[in-house]
């Protein structure tokens, strides 16, 4: 699971990479109000992309079961099941955006007319990049299933570096919001066939036995509905979170909310990439029946462990270092509010991060339901105080809104339970969160030069890094961190 994680870090650090310097540079080139337009646009289209129906997290927990016990009529029946439904439902959802574009547009009334009309020719556009969306992410599961994580994360880094780099000169040059979707169309696309091959020379050993079973669809689809509701609570968190706020505050303070979430949003990227191999891994364990034992206890400690450095560890470096990072990311440059913003938007990034093993343990054990409630209900009631915020205080109020999200901690209390670890998960992290707050204080209270702010960041960092080596070094017993109790 660890060297999956690296190969997962690796990849998520040059798409967060490559992410954070694009972001600044379309927000310079393309100004706040179309880039809030550009944002907008790939935010409808994106939770379009939830259309996979959660089929992505259904076939890594169904394969990699099936291929831990060597069962390849079972891994057939999957296969089979999984890409006709995926085939069927991104093709429903494309043709939803490309036929309801216009409509979709009419529930924008802040935005200008030809606003408006740029934003639908770009959702026609986008129509295609939602089917190869949900296409890809259903190819990219059974990759990780296959613990591809080297192959896998290396076709989607080239994806976002080509996404990413081609964006600029096409603004540079002109191009706008139509011109940019199209760019990611045809990368998307490019990338969609070299997945498809990749998986075709995974399960060519069971091709054969790749046939649809009415007992096994019915499993199958059962398991990838209550995905799809976890997985809506976290679509509508990262998406229409910025509908919402488009809606209501316009494309001028959309560009700067989307500005500050994408980058704070990296957060969350890098720390639950690194441990998403956890997934998989919990799966083939489980399927050969050690739940609750030593071998799984060690595997979520590990996680837990990965999850808080990233995490935490990622926001304490962003919030002291926040005035310099917001005069990169907006071009008008720092003013109060907006440094505000973005400290209040890094500290609820770095905590809702920390939910990730807790979310990944209960799919794991298959106890979507508890998953399910609470992403959903943390994702409503976020969405809720964000609309309220930015009708009442702006744009600082929609960043407050967001810390309802928080609400996700939740997934870790009922998952440790599963997982035989209840109350443990509290102890592994009592010094990184300790260590978050003196964090905090530092970035408020310490010095204001940014050569002074980054030596002593440094040095406070490095306590954080010689807890994790220490802890991951020790081979001490199981009674001796409290798992003595079953």
């Amino acid at each position: 699971m660890f060297k999956d994680g690296l190969y997962n870090l690796w990849g998520a650090g040059i798409r967060v990479g490559f992410a954070i310097a694009v972001v600044p540079m379309l927000v310079r080139i393309m100004g706040p109000s179309q880039y809030g337009l550009w944002a907008l646009a790939f935010a409808i289209v994106g939770f379009l992309a939830l259309a996979d129906g959660g089929l992505s997290v259904t076939v890594i927990v169904f394969l990699s079961k099936e291929l831990a016990i060597n069962d390849r009529d079972a891994a057939g029946k999957t296969m089979a099941i999984v890409l006709a439904v995926s085939l069927a439902l991104a093709t429903g959802a494309s043709l939803m955006l490309y036929f309801g574009a216009s409509r979709a547009v009419d529930l924008f009334s802040a935005l200008e007319r030809s606003e408006r009309q740029v934003l639908g020719k770009a959702l026609l556009v986008g129509s295609v990049l939602v089917w190869s969306q949900v296409l890809q992410a259903v190819l990219i599961g059974v990759e990780q299933a296959y613990r591809q994580y080297a192959a896998a994360n290396l076709l989607v880094s080239l994806q976002s570096i080509l996404t990413n780099v081609g964006m600029i000169p096409i603004a540079w040059g002109g191009g706008r919001v139509v011109a940019l979707m199209k760019w990611q169309v045809v990368v998307a696309l490019a990338a969609l066939l070299a997945h498809g091959y990749l998986v075709s020379t995974l399960v060519r050993v069971f091709r054969h036995r790749m046939k649809l079973d009415k007992r096994k669809f019915l499993s199958v689809i059962r398991y990838a509905s209550l995905t799809w509701f976890s997985n809506l609570g976290s679509i509508l968190f990262g998406r229409a979170d910025r509908l919402l706020v488009g809606g209501i505050l316009g494309t001028g303070d959309l560009g700067i909310y989307a500005a500050i979430t994408s980058v704070t949003g990296q957060i969350n990227a890098m720390s639950a990439a690194a441990v998403q191999p956890f997934l998989p891994s919990a799966s083939s364990l489980i399927a050969k029946g050690v739940t609750g034992q030593s071998e799984l206890r060690e595997s979520v400690k590990r996680a837990f462990r990965v999850n808080a450095l990233l995490a935490l560890g990622m926001g304490i470096v962003l919030f002291v270092l926040a005035s310099q990072v917001l005069q990169i990311i907006i071009p008008s440059g720092e003013s109060p509010m907006s440094l505000l913003a973005l400290r209040i938007a890094i500290v609820i990034y770095a905590l809702y991060s920390l939910s990730s093993v807790g979310y990944y343990t209960l799919f794991g054990v298959e106890a979507l339901e508890i998953s399910t409630a609470i992403v959903l209900l943390s994702a409503i009631v976020s969405l809720l105080l964000i609309g309220l915020g930015a009708h009442y205080s702006g744009l600082v109020g929609a960043v407050v809104g967001n810390a309802a999200y928080c609400g996700t901690l939740l997934l870790n209390v009922y998952g440790m339970k599963k997982a035989g670890v209840d109350g443990l998960w509290l102890d592994w992290l009592a010094f990184p969160l300790a260590w978050f707050v003196g964090g905090l204080v530092l970035g408020v209270a310490g010095p204001e030069g940014s050569f002074w702010r980054v030596l002593l960041l440094a040095g406070y960092s490095a306590l954080l890094v010689l807890w994790f080596v220490r802890g991951n070094g020790s081979e001490a017993p199981f009674s001796r961190i409290g798992w003595s109790r079953s």
